[in-house]
């Protein structure tokens, strides 16, 4: 979503129109990770409270943002994405001129 921000200001400061597209697999958009030790405690009472910005706000922003979409193949040459909306199981396919490929990390317990 940083990178989508960062796009969309980017774009507005040049006085060029921009569309952003967003797909986030999850339901979750944006949280304060560092607020997770402080949650953990108990000193936040849940995750909820640590999220940074909602979707609504990203949308705000213009960012066309579609959560639960999952991004299953991209075909370069034609410009393609094929996209999983995870809520209703439909694939459907979305061209692109650029791509920011954010997949996130997955965590290492000790």
């Amino acid at each position: 979503m940083s990178g989508a921000h960062q796009a969309v200001r980017t774009a507005r400061a040049r006085g060029v129109a921009l569309e952003v597209v967003a797909l986030e697999m999850s339901g979750h958009t944006s949280y304060s990770a560092c607020g997770i030790p402080y949650w953990m405690a108990g000193d936040v009472a849940d995750g909820d409270r640590l999220v940074a910005r909602t979707a609504a706000e990203h949308r705000a922003a213009g960012i066309d943002l579609r959560m639960q979409h999952e991004a299953m193949a991209l075909d370069l040459d034609a410009r393609r994405c094929e996209v999983r909306d995870h809520a209703t199981g439909v694939t459907s396919s979305i061209g692109f001129d650029q791509v920011l490929i954010a997949t996130g990390a997955a965590p290492v317990v000790p």
